[in-house]
């Protein structure tokens, strides 16, 4: 079972056409080996999986971790929906 921090999907009328899932961790947090396979998994095989089944790539994953600074997260977070969003389906 796994809950993520955030979802920022696109949507197409009712649809969900794409989705970032997002997930932020403390420093505390991150060198969890629970969580760690957790986000190893999402980040492969999960998405690799999910994205086969809907023949494009709708799901995307971000990782954020408190030791970058707010400018940091706020650059990475843009450039990700950015470049996410912006590919065509």
């Amino acid at each position: 079972m796994y809950t993520p921090d955030f979802l920022i999907m696109q949507r197409k009328g009712n649809t969900i056409q794409k989705a970032i899932i997002v997930e932020t961790k403390g420093k505390l947090y991150s060198n969890d080996l629970n969580f760690i396979a957790r986000k190893d998994f999402t980040q492969g095989e999960w998405l690799k999986l999910n994205n086969k089944q809907f023949n494009y790539k709708r799901f995307e994953y971000l990782y954020l971790e408190d030791i970058l600074t707010d400018k940091e997260r706020m650059d990475q977070t843009h450039k990700a929906i950015t470049k996410f969003f912006k590919e065509e389906i």
